[in-house]
């Protein structure tokens, strides 16, 4: 009788396990086969060969439901099925996570670096938040970008005090406004961004917001502000004009250039 648990896991855990080790059989089980079905995500790979034994451990965890069909075979060839469920969500500690992109070479990126950096980001944060006695970081990624070469680290941070035990998650724009002031720390481990991991912005309620761009993709019949576009710095942040709006501001504007280089 195949036997197995439905499984929920929370982001940004790197790893699930899915375990028919309560299988039985009065034959003695001796194949375990884990098949995901047709849509499940193909970055997610069971490690070392997993998806034929009794545990199968999966990595590259994709938010979603994902269903695996487990067969249990015995030694007369007798086998038994059973879907189970596995559900990848994030956790808070996924969505308040900060991105850090850092001009360094992945293979000179050593756990020295590592602790020295998490040092710096503890002191900042513990130092700027007053109604922490503490603060712990938590990396959860070290990767390269193939596009630039860069590397890029992900972590959330946990702000502790007398009167908390458990801590509380730090949001993550909060981490990013204050470690984007430590100018020294951005100069000695040559970071040129960070951002949070997740885009943040609600784009005016008329659009979606790209986590790889951090900024807004607008709705059909809405376009970003033009003036809060230049005054951003070329950064689309919201979705709250109209087009004919905009062509209206467009023509005023080209008006106004117009008249004053009349006189």
């Amino acid at each position: 009788i195949a036997r197995a648990a439905n499984v929920t896991v929370l982001l940004p855990t790197a790893i699930a396990i899915l375990n028919a080790s309560q299988s039985i059989d009065d034959a003695g089980i001796v194949a375990y086969s884990w098949q995901p079905f047709d849509d499940v995500p193909a970055s997610m790979i069971p490690l070392d060969g997993s998806e034929d034994r009794a545990v199968m451990f999966v990595t590259g965890l994709v938010e979603g439901k994902h269903l695996y069909n487990l067969t249990v075979s015995d030694q007369q060839k007798s086998s038994d099925s059973l879907i189970v469920q596995l559900i990848v969500t994030k956790g808070e500690e996924d969505i308040e996570s900060v991105e850090i992109l850092l001009d360094r070479n992945i293979k000179d990126w050593t756990y020295r670096l590592r602790r020295k950096l998490q040092d710096r980001i503890e002191a900042s944060l513990s130092g700027s938040i007053e109604e922490s006695d503490s603060v712990i970081v938590h990396f959860t990624r070290f990767e390269e970008l193939p596009q630039d070469g860069r590397l890029r680290a992900v972590f959330w941070a946990r702000s502790r005090s007398k009167r908390e035990f458990l801590g509380t998650v730090v949001k993550a724009q909060r981490a990013v406004e204050i470690l984007r002031q430590e100018s020294t720390m951005l100069s000695d481990f040559h970071i040129s961004s960070i951002q949070t991991l997740y885009c943040k912005l609600d784009c005016s309620g008329h659009g979606k917001c790209s986590d790889a761009t951090k900024q807004c993709e607008c709705d059909s019949f809405w376009m970003v502000n033009v003036f809060a576009y230049l005054i951003s710095g070329m950064k689309s942040e919201n979705c709250g004009t109209p087009p004919f709006e905009a062509n209206q501001m467009m023509w005023r504007k080209k008006l106004t250039v117009c008249e004053m280089a009349s006189f």
